[in-house]
């Protein structure tokens, strides 16, 4: 691998390693690993879980303190 293994041991909690690791195996032996799909699948609800409460508090803050257009 060429990162180091800080970057290495960052990348397997994001989502898009998983598809990538499932692509590249699936173009050299053309099968698909299930494994890496739903580990793409499970990190990826994981990541949408925790970042909607964080953009839903940052929209509001934003609307409250007049940072973004009001939308009403």
């Amino acid at each position: 691998s060429t990162l180091p293994i800080l970057l290495q041991k960052l990348s397997m909690i994001m989502p898009f390693t998983y598809i990538f690791m499932a692509v590249r195996e699936f173009s050299t032996t053309n099968i698909l690993n299930n494994y890496f799909a739903i580990k793409a699948l499970i990190s990826s609800v994981i990541y949408f879980i925790t970042s909607w409460p964080i953009y839903f508090y940052a929209f509001r803050h934003a609307r409250k303190t007049g940072k973004l257009a009001r939308l009403h």
